[in-house]
């Protein structure tokens, strides 16, 4: 996952659970209200109803007690009627289905199970209950007033997610861009472009982070062309000896040879690189020179290292011919090497040949003369 994607789900994250805490709360605290209300306008609106028909009750003014029921269904909140004196149904009026079901008040709207809020009145006088009033107040209105809050805070809910989502990314992005510059920079170095320079824009911490990004490429820099510059003159030094220079790994293969060693064995440098170092040993001696090697990177062998040895070497064309070699040992990143500096002494062999014989014939012609 990248770190712009990151930013803008940790944000969406955040922002989502404070909104679904504040719609929650905010619902909650709407349908405590709206429970209020509706039981505080169904307890009053039985009261007044109540207070309104006390006097037709002690009357037994029937028709005065049904125009008031009448008059009470005008209102389109109130679902049905009912008026009672002690157990005795003095007139009612309204959904018949709910004029049939038995009466249980509601104290609040969790209560409602039929879509009706149902409420009683009592009429008493002078400590003497005359009768009861009964009604039912239909909540369609609040419930779809509710429905349709939760649809809007729903819709807000998500237009607002929607907008941090998109502010998000816009945030995301502007943050990583640096991030991206860096990536990028970081790959170019690696690739073997270094001293690259990145744009500082602004002063927060991705401006010092690129400040000391720039600064570690200029220090890459300068340890690359020192090491650049040591390397061309170790190069140039090794080119100019006549001794030829070769190194090898554990396993005998030939990863570096100077332009002596290969003018010895007649070869290219180039050549010489990634080939066993066997090639350059007559073959009677090659099984005896992978024993050294094997021995000495097991450790019980190391009476061959830096001494100056006379061997037999063979040119490309398979001509044998004398050497004096001197072989080191070095450890590069934990792996074995050896460095091996070597001389063509056919020459000098040849010359000492030339003058022992050369010595041998003044020795015998001066003891023929001796005898003479």
């Amino acid at each position: 996952m990248s770190f712009r994607l990151k930013t803008i789900v940790g944000i969406a994250l955040v922002e989502g659970t404070l909104l679904l805490v504040l719609v929650l709360n905010s619902l909650n605290i709407l349908r405590n209200a709206s429970d209020e209300a509706i039981s505080n306008y169904a307890s009053t609106s039985s009261k007044l109803f109540a207070t309104s028909i006390e006097n037709a009750i002690l009357s037994l003014d029937l028709a005065t007690i049904e125009a008031f029921v009448q008059a009470a269904l005008s209102n389109r909140d109130i679902t049905y009627v009912r008026v009672k004196a002690q157990n005795t149904i003095l007139a009612e009026g309204g959904e018949s289905s709910a004029l049939a079901r038995p009466f249980t008040a509601d104290s609040s709207m969790r209560s409602v199970n039929d879509g009706i809020f149902d409420t009683r009145a009592n009429i008493d006088e002078g400590g003497v209950h005359y009768g009861s009033v009964e009604l039912g107040i239909s909540v369609a209105r609040m419930s779809e007033f509710m429905q349709q809050a939760r649809s809007e805070t729903t819709i807000l809910a998500l237009t607002e997610m929607v907008l941090v989502a998109i502010f998000s990314l816009i945030l995301g992005t502007y943050l990583t861009r640096q991030l991206l510059r860096l990536e990028n920079a970081s790959k170019t170095i690696a690739a073997g472009e270094v001293g690259l320079q990145i744009t500082v824009h602004g002063s927060d911490e991705l401006a010092r982070t690129t400040m000391a990004f720039n600064h570690m490429s200029r220090k890459l820099k300068d340890l690359y062309d020192r090491i650049e510059n040591d390397h061309a003159r170790l190069h140039s030094i090794i080119e100019t000896v006549h001794d030829g220079i070769i190194t090898i790994d554990d396993r005998g293969t030939i990863e570096s040879a100077n332009g002596a060693a290969g003018r010895i064995f007649g070869y290219e440098c180039d050549e010489l690189v990634g080939n066993n170092i066997n090639i350059l040993i007559p073959p009677s001696y090659q099984h005896e020179h992978n024993g050294y090697i094997r021995k000495h990177v097991n450790g019980s062998s190391a009476h061959i290292m830096n001494r100056l040895r006379t061997v037999d070497g063979i040119r490309r064309n398979g001509e044998t011919f004398p050497l004096e070699i001197v072989i080191n040992e070095m450890f590069i990143d934990n792996s074995h090497k050896f460095v091996g500096a070597l001389r063509d002494v056919s020459a000098a062999k040849e010359a000492s040949k030339k003058l022992r014989k050369s010595e041998a014939l003044k020795s015998s012609i001066y003891n023929a003369a001796l005898d003479a």
